[in-house]
């Protein structure tokens, strides 16, 4: 995964409620619609669809038309990508104990690691 995908993957899952729509459509084996989100998480459809929007441009999310409907599924790939991403660039897992340490080091005038 792109640095930038990434970086996109990251603003689009900054809001709380996109949270919320992205977990509820990842529980569904069959996809859901717009109708059934809204059903279930009380999200106004404007303020649904801007979120959709959203979560369809950071790839997290894909649309099929079924008949009338929009049947939203999640982009299991990508999410993988994103996992992988943050284990390779972000922290380094002891298998042993567990523990995690950051793999990148930084420096600034309150902290050196």
């Amino acid at each position: 995964m792109k640095f930038t995908k990434a970086v996109n993957i990251h603003l689009a899952l900054g809001q709380e409620t996109r949270h919320h729509i992205l977990s509820l459509i990842v529980q569904q084996e069959d996809g859901i619609s717009p109708k059934e989100i809204h059903e279930r998480l009380d999200i106004p459809p404007p303020t649904l669809s801007f979120h959709l929007k959203e979560l369809l441009q950071a790839e997290l999310i894909c649309v099929q038309r079924k008949s009338r409907n929009l049947i939203y599924r999640p982009q299991a790939h990508v999410i993988a990508e994103l996992i992988s991403f943050l284990e390779d660039n972000y922290i380094n897992l002891k298998k042993e104990n567990n523990s995690i340490k950051p793999r990148i080091k930084y420096k600034n005038r309150y902290h050196e690691t």
